[in-house]
């Protein structure tokens, strides 16, 4: 039988000395808001711009696909006409984070917004749904990743992915501007995640006039406050 081994002494390995606050991106996760004074303090962010700048989203289509990008935010949205079901919406959405299933509550938040924003008749032209045919939209939205912006993604996707339908003119005329607010009411336009870290997260949809695509001085149809994409 093999002798038992004895027990070494602790061995005492040297370790360099190394700035912490060195290491990227841990200053932002030890202190959430800190991204958001600094960029107020100088009137200026990480990614040189304003605090009420807007970055530009991006609508692509492919087949049935619609996908909108805002910075790092993407989301996928399809839509479908379908045979309605007696005492069913004529419109339907569901709200999935990428290959997970869409049972919680940040879905359901997500899910509520665009239901909200489609029920607003002053911004909808409803089209053929009002006409008297039996017919329902269904709108799957997925949602990719998530940089701060992405309840104004699944918007715009959604939106795209309905307007393109045959026959089904659900145009809706609105915008999402989702903003970061500190809790000194400070507010951050279009924030990215880190700035979104450690404040109120909140998504404006407004009317857009249907003549030239301007939003401002447009009607608030909506306001929305919800947290970041989970994980």
């Amino acid at each position: 039988m093999a002798a038992a081994l004895k027990a070494s002494e602790p061995e005492c390995i040297p370790r360099a000395a190394f700035d912490i606050s060195a290491i990227p991106g841990l200053a932002e996760r030890l202190e959430p808001a800190r991204t958001t004074t600094e960029a107020i303090q100088t009137n200026k962010r990480k990614d040189g711009r304003g605090l009420d700048a807007w970055r530009a989203a991006h609508v692509t289509t492919n087949g049935d696909a619609a996908t909108a990008t805002n910075g790092g935010s993407r989301a996928t949205a399809r839509a479908r006409i379908a045979a309605p079901e007696k005492d069913e919406p004529r419109l339907s959405f569901e709200v999935r984070r990428g290959a997970l299933n869409a049972d919680d509550r940040w879905c359901r938040r997500v899910a509520q917004l665009l239901e909200d924003c489609w029920a607003d008749g002053a911004a909808l032209d409803r089209g053929v749904l009002d006409d008297g045919v039996a017919r329902k939209v269904e709108v799957l939205v997925t949602c990719e990743s998530d940089d701060g912006g992405v309840e104004d993604c699944a918007l715009l996707a959604a939106s795209t992915a309905i307007a393109s339908l045959e026959n089904t003119p659900l145009v809706l005329h609105a915008a999402p501007l989702t903003c970061a607010v500190t809790e000194d009411g400070a507010v951050l336009a279009d924030p990215s995640i880190d700035e979104a870290s450690g404040c109120a997260r909140v998504t404006v949809v407004v009317g857009v006039d249907r003549a030239n695509g301007v939003a401002s001085d447009a009607p608030l149809l909506k306001v929305a406050v919800a947290g970041a994409m989970p994980a």
